[in-house]
């Protein structure tokens, strides 16, 4: 991919009114070539929630406690700099 992006699909596939909903993490590359992002393939329903090109990146993931008190999962976009990326990060809460 050779760019940055945070994804959210949406979808109800089956029709019973209760949605799938899933992210899809792009990073990288830390040394290749940089492109900007394209268009996103609009069969699930996406929404594109971050996404930045012409950048050496790597992405940061954890799990770890909130201050709900329960575990999140908690993602970003880091630069070259090792820096998080501004719009990047994403908390994603239990169900």
């Amino acid at each position: 991919m050779h760019n940055a992006q945070n994804i959210r699909y949406s979808l109800d596939a089956d029709g019973d009114g209760d949605k799938l909903v899933f992210h899809e993490f792009v990073t990288g590359p830390l040394s290749a070539v940089k492109i900007q992002p394209g268009q996103l393939d609009p069969s699930l329903n996406p929404t594109r929630l971050y996404a930045e090109g012409d950048l050496f990146n790597f992405g940061y993931y954890r799990i770890r406690e909130a201050a709900d008190g329960q575990m999140h999962f908690q993602a970003d976009v880091r630069g070259e700099d090792g820096r998080t990326r501004p719009g990047s990060r994403i908390d994603i809460e239990p169900r």
